[in-house]
């Protein structure tokens, strides 16, 4: 290969890294099967059937081949870049190469955190430890974010593979397809859930990163070794653990990697696999991997959720998993626990100390907490009977559980409690199982056919009931069976044909002859007609550096759906499926593919297989078309800054006339630091001022006018005025300090004195400077809107909107209501309006501008809510940037124009901001929302995005001339320094933006960007 080519395939390596790409399982068809390893070898594909001229597709296995799941090697995960995902796949399916796809799905850990073990005495742990303390030939995998494998109490209970080991480095010495696998595997591959750790490289370092450690905790309930004697000891320290690591510092864990890791710990002899994660719904694909795993005789154990309702989580709710709720201390119910038909059992989960990341120890809470109990006892029963199977280690914990109090509510909650003790001690367990229907399913049938299994030595009798509802009030007797044995056949039959569409409750149980009795419970549906399609609402949003449109809709049954494109003029048709069943459904789609106008109709099926179609009465629905990028140079600068929390103007500290960049420095978990400053000199930032204290800039200026300047500065519910004197070096001193969460400065009814606004308890007020460095409190600005009107983190903007040369006090809510205050006299002030931005939460992204002799701009950021948080609703979190301006004819506050950005990321955990000002004259918005940055012009009376950066976390964007070079720079933390960068002011067209370079056969390349107003481009090939 030349040089040349060498360089051209480093470059698209280089750039694809930076744009989005979007991950499918894909199943392929038989002819597809016979072209797996066409598929699989890049160019033999491209060069044999030119499928991909114009995307980039990459195919992988979607397991490890060398495991020995063969029956999963018709499973491929295809990543290709947004811009021709559709065409892709279209693609395949029209060349018979593939049954279906979908997109693969992300979970997330649930954690609530609240110190003794108290638990141990609860669950009659020393009874248990008389038969067994667990034995290192049982390992429960532990499939998370990781785990600390230095904790002292940790390190003799985690399994080590001792092939690797005692082997060579680099060497794949167990030939298991993983290379010094000693620890576990790290399988985290998840480009698109970036955080501040490893989220892209697979390796044998699955070390928890999540916080004091997720994964962590989990290790120490099920075997933590209690080492120096003031540590935790696990419920079953003799057994071993697997360190599975599929989770990102932030706590996602993406299906795929949660597939591997499954199929890993099969092949390497796990006895039981712990999943503290879920979701409402979940892949074709993981389903199947997990059914495997238990044909395997692996117990699974799933964590039943924390939404404190009967929410069906998953991969907890599959049959093949035992789902565990959590119970509190005085055995009631846990409050935030999920219940229901789906839960098998409970366990302790409120105020569970345990193992942290770094050698410490914390309290937890969540049912993330109670599964591992649960899996701790299956290890022991494990290491007393080695070969019993899911269901019998499952029975036995169900048939000695201890019934929950009924005053911890009247909802179901599985078996009990467990009870190790008895666990430990009871000769067997049977055999119960409901195989069909399948929990939460459903069916239009007549008949309904109940098969599975019940069998046990002491069986008296078996009886099938069913109840109406979730939870019903009245059972009633299906079949009774007497002196019966069912494995795996019909235990009866029910006629359905005279129930309206309802939901219905079914037990199977088992009643012994020593009067006790084991009960296994499933909900299912009755649906006999077409679902609904509704709410159908269409987005354009900024994907980075690609636009997208986002497609929402419900059904009001659990649906499986899809949409189909065509562009407008044209009767080729495109087709996107869903990958999950659900009732919100959502679709992101790549304007980049779909540009122009395009149309969409919109198909869905129940799981009774009857389905219905929304074309808006024979029109189908339109695909907004927004503006592209009208893509502007920005130059990188070799200068930066330690990373902060920035100051939102610049200051002068010094008053030599040079702009300063002042910062609450961070330090290595970007919690907020000592007050910096920072000045340009000489191609770099020079640090001229260091503070003591912890501290946040809030704003800057000569409050008591003597001179002197100074900075207002916050840190919680707690203020400071820093003054500078300069002469003969720079030196501060703290002049005023209130309990008050000031937000900034201001001469709002121009008097001449300065006034702080600030918040104190949930009210704003105003305090103006009297003398002595003292302030009075003069006004309090009463949110008047409906709503609970809570606040975050300070936040006010001065600006005049009604262009009569005063400003105006603004802030925002949780509720999403932006409240404006006007002053009308000596500390006079009156509500001059209110605005309801589209979505929830417009307390820190408010930022405007004022313009002389005009009406000022406003803009509100919002965001679609927090509590959208499972893994399946990642495509719909997008916020919203309302342009506000004042009308004067109608006196009202109103929106003139809305830009949407694609992800949403709580400002909490990853700083975002949004700032106006003037950059080189002109007005931009920069919105920097966590990874990103978008830079949009201001131009004919809405925004233009012109410029895209993809590694930002940064409160605001500070725009100065810090070099005196003439030209304004803007300055911005990118995560680990604070970085620069400048306009380019050469006279030239725009440059293409983005550029996409992909693979297209073994000799070429396919080089595309999005069209802009040039005469022509010219394509320059680099020489050797």
């Amino acid at each position: 290969m030349d040089k040349f080519f060498s360089r051209l395939l480093l470059y698209l390596f280089l750039c694809s890294s930076f744009l989005p790409a979007n991950n499918y399982f894909i199943h392929l068809s038989p002819a597809g099967v016979a072209e797996k390893e066409n598929l699989l070898s890049a160019s033999s594909l491209l060069s044999a059937n030119k499928l991909f001229k114009a995307g980039g597709a990459l195919f992988k296995k979607s397991v490890n081949l060398s495991l020995s799941a063969d029956q999963f090697s018709d499973w491929l995960t295809l990543s290709v870049s947004e811009f021709h995902a559709e065409n892709v796949l279209e693609q395949l399916i029209q060349d018979n190469l593939i049954d279906f796809y979908e997109p693969v799905g992300v979970f997330r850990v649930d954690q609530v955190y609240q110190d003794t073990q108290w638990y141990l005495e609860t669950i009659n742990i020393q009874n248990a430890w008389q038969v067994s303390t667990g034995i290192p030939e049982i390992i429960i995998g532990v499939i998370d974010t990781g785990i600390d494998y230095n904790h002292p109490d940790l390190r003799g209970g985690l399994w080590f593979n001792d092939a690797e080991y005692n082997g060579l480095p680099g060497v794949d010495d167990d030939n298991n397809g993983f290379i010094d696998d000693s620890l576990g595997w790290d399988f985290v591959d998840a480009p698109r859930l970036a955080d501040g750790g490893d989220y892209l490289d697979p390796d044998n370092n699955p070390m928890d990163e999540y916080g004091s450690g997720h994964g962590t905790q989990i290790a120490g309930i099920i075997s933590g070794q209690n080492i120096n004697g003031d540590g935790i000891m696990g419920i079953a320290p003799g057994v071993k653990v697997m360190n599975l690591r599929a989770g990102t510092a932030a706590g996602y864990l993406e299906e795929d990697d949660v597939v591997n890791a499954v199929l890993y710990a099969v092949d390497n002899g796990v006895a039981v696999i712990n999943m503290s994660f879920g979701d409402l719904v979940i892949s074709r694909l993981l389903k199947d991997v997990l059914i495997y795993a238990h044909q395997q005789g692996v117990v699974l154990v799933g964590s039943a959720g924390n939404d404190a309702s009967d929410h069906i989580n998953y991969p907890a709710g599959l049959n093949e998993v035992i789902s565990v709720g959590a119970t509190a201390q005085n055995d009631y119910l846990a409050s935030f626990s999920n219940y229901g038909n789906s839960v098998d059992l409970m366990a302790p989960g409120s105020g569970i100390p345990s193992t942290a990341v770094g050698g410490g120890y914390n309290e937890v809470t969540g049912t993330s907490f109670a599964a591992p109990m649960v899996s701790a006892l299956a290890g022991l029963i494990l290491s007393k009977n080695q070969d019993y199977d899911f269901n019998r280690v499952k029975n036995i914990m169900k048939t000695t559980a201890v019934e929950i109090p009924e005053e911890s509510y009247d909802k179901y909650l599985g078996a009990g409690r467990i009870d190790a003790g008895k666990a430990l001690q009871i000769p067997h367990g049977g055999l119960l199982e409901i195989a069909s229907p399948r929990q939460n399913s459903s069916t239009s049938a007549d008949t309904l056919w109940i098969t599975g299994s019940a069998a046990h030595p002491a069986i008296k009798t078996i009886t099938i009931s069913y109840g109406i509802g979730i939870d019903p009030e009245e059972w009633l007797l299906i079949a009774e069976l007497h002196h019966k044995q069912i494995i795996n056949d019909t235990l009866a039959f029910l006629a359905l044909k005279d129930f309206q569409e309802i939901t219905i409750s079914m037990n199977v149980t088992m009643n012994l002859i020593n009067g006790e009795n084991q009960t296994e419970r499933i909900q299912f549906h009755i649906d006999r007609s077409p679902p609904v399609i509704s709410s159908v609402n269409s987005i354009f949003l900024l994907d980075g550096e690609v636009q997208s449109v986002l497609v929402s809709f419900e059904t009001d049954d659990i649906t499986r759906a899809r949409i189909y494109l065509k562009k407008e003029g044209e009767t080729a048709i495109h087709g996107l499926e869903s990958g999950y069943e659900t009732q919100k459904h959502r679709f992101k789609i790549d304007r980049q593919q779909f540009s122009g106008t395009f149309l969409f109709k919109i198909e869905a099926g129940n799981e009774s297989g009857l389905v219905s179609m929304d074309d808006n009465g024979g029109s189908w629905y339109g695909i907004p078309n927004d503006v592209d990028y009208a893509f502007y140079p920005f130059i990188s600068k070799e200068w930066e800054a330690p990373p902060g929390y920035l100051l939102s103007k610049t200051t002068d500290i010094n008053k030599n006339g040079i702009p300063e960049i002042v910062i609450s420095a961070y330090d290595e978990n970007n919690a907020f630091g000592p007050i910096e400053i920072y000045e340009y000199n000489a191609g770099r930032f020079d640090m001229i001022y260091q503070g003591s204290e912890t501290a946040i800039p809030r704003d800057y200026g000569d409050i008591n006018q003597n001179g002197l300047p100074d900075l207002l500065t916050g840190f919680g519910e707690n203020s400071a005025i820093i003054e500078f004197s300069v002469q003969p070096a720079i030196s501060a001193q703290i002049i005023w300090t209130d309990p008050l969460w000031s937000a900034a400065y201001g001469d709002t009814d121009e008097d001449g004195l300065f006034e702080i606004i600030g918040r104190k308890d949930n009210q704003y007020v105003v305090l103006e400077y009297r003398q002595n460095n003292t302030f009075e409190q003069v006004a309090e600005l009463t949110n008047t809107t409906s709503g609970q009107n809570q606040y975050g983190m300070p936040n006010v903007v001065l600006v005049d909107m009604n262009g009569d040369g005063h400003l105006e006090i603004i802030f925002g809510d949780y509720d999403g209501d932006v409240v404006v205050y006007r002053n009308t006299g000596d500390n006079v002030y009156e509500q001059f309006g209110a605005y309801k931005t589209i979505l929830p939460d417009v307390t820190e992204l408010l930022t405007g501008i004022s313009i002389e002799s005009q009406n000022g701009l406003l803009y509100a950021g919002s965001h679609t809510g927090e509590n959208m948080d499972y893994e399946h609703e990642l495509d719909a979190r997008y916020r919203a940037v309302e342009q506000i301006i004042y009308h004067n004819a109608g006196q009202q506050l109103i929106s003139t124009d809305t830009s949407y950005y694609y992800g949403y990321r709580n400002t909490r955990e990853y700083n975002s901001g949004l700032t106006i000002n003037r950059l080189n004259g002109d007005i931009y918005l920069f919105a920097s929302f966590f990874p990103d940055l978008y830079v949009s012009r201001f131009a004919e009376n809405q925004l233009i995005p012109v410029w895209h950066y993809p590694q930002a976390r940064s409160n605001t964007v500070l725009v100065g001339d810090f070099d005196a070079d003439g030209s304004d720079e803007i300055v911005f933390n990118d995560g680990g320094k604070i970085n620069g960068f400048s306009l380019s002011q050469q006279e030239c067209p725009p440059a293409p933006y983005p550029i996409i370079l992909n693979k297209a056969d073994s000799v070429s390349i396919t080089i595309s960007w999005t069209a802009l107003e040039n005469n022509f481009y010219r394509i320059y090939r680099g020489l050797k």
